[in-house]
């Protein structure tokens, strides 16, 4: 049988600052209530009225918002990561796609050189191929009219700016109203 795994004594400090695996902990138990919710965005009024999460006793003790400060911090380093994660996939990716077309490339240079439409191996076959006909625009500036399409306009979108001043001033802005929401802030 392989030993339990024993207790970490306690100390002093423990009681003064949330410990890196309680905030992970901590931080896992929101991450499964927020999946639990399905993605589900909520305005003001449904989270005010929706026991999402468990905040256990936050406004009575300071120990709570110091492990919900903790959890959030952790929450930010994680979607900071993410994002930095996934631009570094996105690069990775175009490299990955580069090399394809290089070597895609290399090998049809050489099947063509060497004058074969086919080459075989144990397990594929390479097919030299020739793609049907395409247009390659030299120079769009030479295109006469007839043979150009001009896009679609762009749909219109509220001017928030505008709207705001025009409402600060008094003036009906059919619908549209000035709507101050709330945020949490964190020292």
């Amino acid at each position: 049988m392989s030993p339990q795994p024993t207790a970490r004594p306690a100390t002093a400090i423990d009681s003064a600052r949330p410990i890196v695996w309680d905030t992970a902990e901590q931080t896992d138990g929101i991450l499964a209530t927020l999946a639990d919710l399905d993605r589900v965005r909520w305005d003001d009024d449904e989270l005010a009225s929706t026991p999402a999460l468990d905040l256990g006793n936050i406004l009575a003790d300071p120990r709570e918002v110091d492990k919900y400060d903790a959890a959030l911090s952790h929450l930010e380093a994680l979607s900071a990561a993410t994002a930095k994660s996934i631009a570094r996939q996105q690069a990775r990716q175009r490299a990955i796609d580069e090399a394809s077309y290089q070597i895609e490339r290399a090998i049809l240079n050489a099947m063509e050189s060497a004058k074969l439409t086919r080459l075989h191996g144990q397990f594929a076959t390479m097919l030299y191929r020739r793609n049907p006909p395409a247009v390659r625009i030299e120079d769009a500036a030479l295109i006469p009219e007839k043979f150009k399409r001009t896009p679609p306009p762009p749909a219109a979108v509220p001017d928030k700016t505008a709207i705001r001043q025009a409402l600060d001033a008094g003036q009906f802005v059919p619908g549209a109203v000035v709507t101050r929401g709330t945020r949490l802030e964190r020292k």
